[in-house]
């Protein structure tokens, strides 16, 4: 069973557990009754390294690329996850996993019950919950021309925090929904405000939260303000600065697959390579396909609501700066 001890978040050196919940820009298909997180892999599943076709994403940068200490990553983010079923159609709800159900379904029963065993257990102190919810909510609704309701949206996200809390939780980073709008090219300005008005509430969530909890610490990481600096900044970081293009997307890369020709010389360049911690040895995650004109590695977004991995390295690398390195700010997380 895990333990409550000191509450009081140690920072970002003292961190041990990573525990995720969100949708498909997040998810990576951990099996919470799979291969447990160990030393040598601290994803447990799925092989390999707890990273799917698509490549690494903000959190496995999060764990092994900008960690300052050994860190086991939970991560329960499910595809097609929304905050509230009740608000989609049936056809989509059976599908859908909500953040309830990550919780109830999968987190508490075996990380967070009586029957946990100790090789499971974790400390409040030096765990972190990480939850980036809204990008599948918004993207539905915005499909099928439902009006949002951002209230009731939120009513039911402070209840899980409130479940999390009571599991033991006590130390949250909320990231907040980026412009994807930007990449449907939508004239419907209904779904710019629906972003901008959710984001809005992830602001007065983390105020209320540490009003209503004295015991808890919560960051909120801007990831719409970070992409829209990066969509103009990209060579301002060397983990995009390769990037060629920021506006489009292209079908063959969209769901990941195997690399299918052979790219041209040179464009392999910026490669990334997820190093297995272990054996250091890497494994490619670029693919290329001629009709795509240059490699998903040198694109900015992956697809309709997901980016590309230099996107979420850059990401971790900057989230990890504003919110746990006090002389690295660039004004991304609050």
């Amino acid at each position: 069973m895990f333990a409550i001890g000191n509450s009081t978040f140690g920072g970002w050196h003292t961190l041990e557990k990573l525990f995720v919940f969100g949708d498909s820009w997040s998810a990576a298909q951990f099996d919470e009754h799979g291969a447990q997180t160990r030393h040598g892999n601290p994803f447990g599943n799925p092989e390999p390294f707890g990273i799917g076709d698509t490549g690494p994403l903000w959190s496995h940068f999060l764990t092994t690329a900008y960690n300052q200490s050994f860190i086991q990553t939970y991560n329960f983010a499910r595809g097609g996850a929304v905050l509230e079923k009740s608000l989609v159609r049936k056809d989509i709800s059976q599908e859908a996993f909500s953040f309830q159900e990550q919780i109830v379904r999968s987190f508490r029963p075996t990380y967070a019950s009586k029957s946990t065993p100790e090789s499971y257990s974790w400390r409040s102190d030096t765990s972190l919950f990480a939850l980036a919810f809204g990008v599948n909510q918004l993207a539905v609704l915005h499909k099928n021309n439902v009006a949002t309701p951002i209230k009731r949206l939120f009513t039911s996200y402070k209840a899980q925090i409130h479940d999390l809390y009571n599991a033991g939780a006590r130390n949250f980073l909320l990231l907040n929904v980026p412009p994807f709008d930007r990449v449907l090219h939508s004239s419907n300005s209904s779904l710019t405000k629906n972003i901008n008005d959710y984001n809005h509430e992830i602001v007065s969530l983390q105020r209320e939260m540490n009003e209503n909890y004295k015991d808890v610490t919560t960051f909120v990481f801007d990831l719409h303000a970070f992409f829209v600096y990066l969509l103009k900044h990209s060579v301002a970081m060397p983990q995009t600065a390769h990037l060629r293009n920021l506006t489009g997307t292209c079908p063959m890369y969209q769901f990941g697959g195997e690399c299918i020709a052979s790219a041209p010389t040179g464009s392999r360049a910026n490669t990334y390579y997820a190093i297995v911690p272990s054996t250091g040895k890497g494994l490619e995650y670029d693919h290329y396909a001629a009709n795509c004109v240059v490699p998903v590695s040198q694109y900015f977004w992956l697809n309709q609501q997901q980016v590309t991995y230099p996107v979420h390295n850059a990401t971790a690398a900057v989230l990890v700066d504003d919110c746990f390195h006090s002389d690295q700010k660039r004004g991304f997380c609050a």
